[in-house]
């Protein structure tokens, strides 16, 4: 079974109970990778959010996510972001839905619902290292949350997920992930 680095997961990351991961956590730090295994990167996506303006974290931390990127393209694997991030724009990374970038790279769109989140989490993934035909098939749910992603809530009748709700990897989607990093590799870029 190919082996994974999934970079800047959380410390309690749901990938971290998952066979064939190597796991970067704050403990670990994932600008330490060098290896040369497929990726899945979760990097902060606070100073790239619709919010960026409001954020206190160091500026310093957007290198994270360009960091994931040039390990993306040269091992292959998935970078995964909120669907409203400004990365794409900065990192002049394809649309969803759209042509491959010059590095054999492309962006799709999902909703983490679909694999179990408890709220809608609309997301977009940038995945290098295989075709867009090769995806595998989702096994998804189907339904309406009982949740929201932020205030919306005072605007429903869902109750608003917590911070570190919002952030958690729902197994099912951890694991497709996982299939799709799995299938990546350098000599398909």
């Amino acid at each position: 079974m190919q082996k994974v680095a999934v970079l800047f997961c959380e410390k309690k990351s749901i990938y971290k109970k998952l066979h064939g991961t190597d796991c970067y956590d704050v403990n670990r730090d994932a600008m330490t990778f060098t290896g040369s295994i497929p990726v899945i990167a979760h990097p902060p996506c606070r100073l790239f959010s619709k919010l960026y303006k409001f954020s206190t974290a160091p500026k310093k931390e957007k290198k994270y996510s360009f960091f994931s990127i040039k390990i993306i393209r040269k091992n292959g694997g998935v970078l995964e972001h909120p669907a409203g991030s400004r990365l794409w724009i900065e990192a002049r990374l394809p649309i969803a839905n759209g042509d491959y970038d010059k590095y054999g790279g492309f962006t799709i769109k999902i909703d983490q619902f679909l694999f179990g989140h408890k709220a809608r989490k609309s997301t977009l993934l940038y995945i290098c290292g295989i075709k867009k035909s090769d995806i595998p098939v989702m096994d998804f749910k189907i339904g309406y949350p009982e949740y929201v992603v932020g205030t919306t809530s005072k605007k429903s009748n869902k109750k608003e997920l917590s911070k570190k709700m919002r952030m958690q990897t729902p197994l099912k989607f951890a694991l497709w992930l996982l299939k799709i990093a799995r299938m990546c590799s350098p000599e398909k870029l």
